[in-house]
């Protein structure tokens, strides 16, 4: 009975320090309930990741599933930028310093329809005076035919509700989200239903659309109209959203694809603004405007 005692309290302590040792990474699953479990981070990874207590996520081939908590993400050393990619698969936040992806066959970040997303733009590191350095750059660039960061929404018919990514982006950091041709900087990629619901709470942000797709907002061939439009806080540091003439830098739902464009301006849309007046959920106008003229 001894040896029985011993063998259980030996088996809590061991459980009671795995709870408590950080994220878990995830390896191959077979299925959404069953996975293995290993710590650290994979050979081939070319990220650096940290997490916090409960956090959940897997690396397998040039791939970075979230599923769960808080998942800090850098390049690993030696790193400058990889063709991998991001998918978040649950609630979760994703906290970005200097991330540099140029992916090849999808979307930088992918957020998965039905999952609440928030991404933090890194501040920079602390110094042993207590200031900090600069923020690094995050650079997002999509494959062709995809956004820098997929915000999705998937129409339903027949009763059926939409079913909606949902994308938070804060912290004091810089962001350049670009997509590829046909898909939105930030927003849906080229041929989805429309773009998921997008708020901007801060950073400093460049967000441009590829071929006849929005900054911020729908790819292109997308004309299904959102169910509310992208939501950009006054307390945004800076933004600048770039789209060609069959784009929009921001869309707006009330004025569609033709939104931040002037009556017969003809050439691409460029739109430098700080967004203001956002009451009841969506953009009701816009403050310090620059729309210019591609050269």
């Amino acid at each position: 009975m001894d040896t029985i005692r011993k063998l259980t309290i030996a088996l809590s302590v061991i459980l009671m320090l795995a709870m408590t040792a950080g994220g878990t990474v995830r390896a191959a699953e077979n299925d959404d309930n069953k996975a293995a479990e290993s710590v650290g981070n994979p050979d081939d990874c070319p990220f650096e990741i940290s997490s916090e207590s409960g956090s959940n996520y897997v690396y397998e081939k040039g791939k970075l599933q979230i599923y769960s908590g808080t998942v800090s993400v850098k390049m690993a050393s030696g790193k400058e930028k990889t063709n991998a990619w991001i998918e978040i698969c649950g609630d979760s936040e994703l906290v970005l310093d200097g991330v540099q992806i140029q992916a090849k066959k999808t979307a930088a970040i992918v957020i998965r329809p039905g999952i609440y997303a928030q991404i933090v733009l890194g501040s920079g590191d602390e110094n042993a005076d207590g200031s900090r350095s600069d923020a690094k750059i995050n650079t997002l660039i999509g494959a062709p035919g995809h956004a820098g960061i997929e915000v999705r929404m998937i129409l339903g018919g027949e009763g059926a509700p939409h079913v909606s990514s949902n994308l938070r982006i804060s912290g004091s950091g810089i962001l350049r989200a670009v997509g590829g041709e046909g898909g939105a900087g930030i927003g849906s990629s080229k041929g989805q239903d429309s773009c998921g619901t997008i708020i901007i709470e801060d950073g400093n942000i460049t967000a441009l659309g590829g071929s006849k797709a929005d900054g911020i907002g729908r790819g292109g061939d997308n004309e299904a109209y959102p169910v509310s439009a992208p939501r950009i806080s006054e307390n945004t540091r800076s933004l600048f959203a770039a789209a060609d003439g069959e784009g929009t830098a921001v869309l707006l739902e009330e004025a569609g694809r033709k939104s931040g464009t002037e009556d017969g301006f003809t050439g691409a849309s460029i739109l430098r603004c700080t967004f203001a007046k956002a009451s009841d959920d969506s953009l009701s106008g816009l403050k310090d405007v620059t729309i210019t003229e591609e050269g």
